[in-house]
């Protein structure tokens, strides 16, 4: 190399993981080239701005950790120290820095009268399991969330009150009271 190369000059930009790197070969001919260098912080990398702002995009049209993951990484985003790729985990350490709350309990989701499962269980006085059966059972109205992880459910206060008084009946008993088991009809969204 010390026969083709003069010198080499590095210039590190303290802000982003982008580094100026001069080579002076010998004969006078120079180079110029652009290397990226590990970083340890997010804020630390030179599209940070952009990446955030992609990240909070891909939050709000409800993708999972994991598909905000592949996403970014078609995207040619790299995460700081360059090594691998974004995987869920470090979306899902990034997102809670950034206070990103999954789908679970966003009630910007949530339409009239709908609830989160276990604020519906505790309204009633059960635990969340009988009303996940419930909606097996077709017992209940319930719509999954964007990403169909999450289940909501529709109660108004009607519902509520058969939904109370199902609660109190013994499986066998609620067989004989149609009326108990039966949703009311959701009005249109």
């Amino acid at each position: 190399m010390r026969c083709l190369v003069e010198r080499v000059v590095v210039v590190i930009d303290k802000t982003s993981e982008r580094n100026d790197v001069t080579i002076v070969w010998k004969g006078g001919l120079t180079t110029q080239h652009q290397l990226a260098r590990p970083v340890n912080r997010f804020e630390h990398l030179k599209e940070y701005q952009r990446l955030i702002a992609r990240l909070k995009e891909l939050h709000r049209q409800g993708l999972h950790r994991g598909q905000v993951a592949a996403q970014l990484n078609a995207e040619g985003f790299v995460p700081p120290r360059r090594r691998g790729v974004f995987t869920e985990s470090v979306v899902s350490v990034l997102m809670r820095r950034l206070g990103l709350v999954g789908e679970l309990f966003r009630d910007d989701l949530l339409q009239k009268h709908e609830w989160w499962i276990p604020d519906l269980a505790r309204e009633l006085g059960v635990i969340p399991q009988t009303i996940h059966y419930w909606i097996k059972q077709g017992w209940i109205h319930s719509r999954r969330t964007p990403s169909g992880k999450y289940l909501m459910v529709w109660a108004d206060k009607d519902e509520i009150r058969r939904l109370k008084q199902l609660a109190v009946k013994h499986v066998r008993v609620r067989a004989r009271h149609p009326n108990l088991i039966i949703p009311k009809r959701r009005p249109a969204r």
